[in-house]
């Protein structure tokens, strides 16, 4: 069955299906359960005239993407609740709620759950990459996402043709030095919050070239 003829049952549901303005209400976006995660499709290529597409994506610990990229889009990552690790290029770090990821076209990128759940959302940019999702998932009325008990056998390794059609390529896996968990995203530094009392806002770390006396401090991470 084409991808297509998968979204048919949509035809009449929250989303237009053609560039026009729409308001999509909370908790009525369609979901797919695919790949041991919990899609929220916000946004498709349909809907935005091939602009963008929007997913939130929601997991249990566990859940993740092994090292992959693909050919044809630009993807955002923004962490909303959970902690999750991000690898982006030759960058491995802990994100947060609050944290933003971009990943360019054609780069490789990993990320794996490490809390109890999290969501996110995932931008992609030209939009398209949500039928990825769906052939190797389906549409479902859950609205949660699979505990680690209930996780399957990843379809993308036993998909070679739906993963050929995307442009997703498996690339080679990160390997994180024993010991090293990476410098966070989040930042050191703790501002008021709007009541008055003091809290942490999270904050994208960015990546300082090491020095001499940081290059052994054993907060580095090693990709290959």
């Amino acid at each position: 069955m084409s991808t297509p003829d998968l979204w048919d049952g949509l035809r009449n549901g929250p989303l237009p299906g053609d560039d026009s303005a729409y308001v999509l209400p909370a908790g009525e976006a369609p979901r797919i359960d695919s790949l041991n995660l919990l899609f929220s499709v916000l946004a498709r290529k349909r809907d935005t005239a091939g602009a963008f597409s929007l997913l939130e994506m929601a997991g249990a610990r566990g859940a993740m993407a092994p090292a992959h990229s693909h050919g044809d889009e630009a993807e955002a990552f923004y962490l909303l609740e959970g902690r999750m690790d991000v690898h982006v290029a030759e960058l491995s770090r802990s994100a947060a709620p609050g944290d933003f990821v971009y990943i360019p076209k054609a780069t490789r990128h990993a990320f794996e759950i490490t809390s109890a759940s999290a969501k996110f959302l995932c931008l992609i940019v030209p939009g398209g990459f949500e039928d990825y999702f769906l052939e190797l998932g389906a549409l479902t009325d859950d609205t949660f996402p699979r505990e680690p008990h209930e996780f399957a056998i990843a379809a993308a390794d036993l998909r070679a043709d739906v993963a050929a059609r995307h442009s997703w390529r498996r690339e080679p896996d990160y390997v994180r030095r024993a010991g090293s968990p990476g410098r966070p995203f989040r930042s050191p530094e703790s501002p008021r919050t709007p009541d008055g009392s003091a809290g942490r806002r999270p904050t994208l770390h960015v990546p300082q070239e090491p020095t001499e006396e940081t290059a052994h401090d054993g907060r580095g991470i090693d990709v290959e």
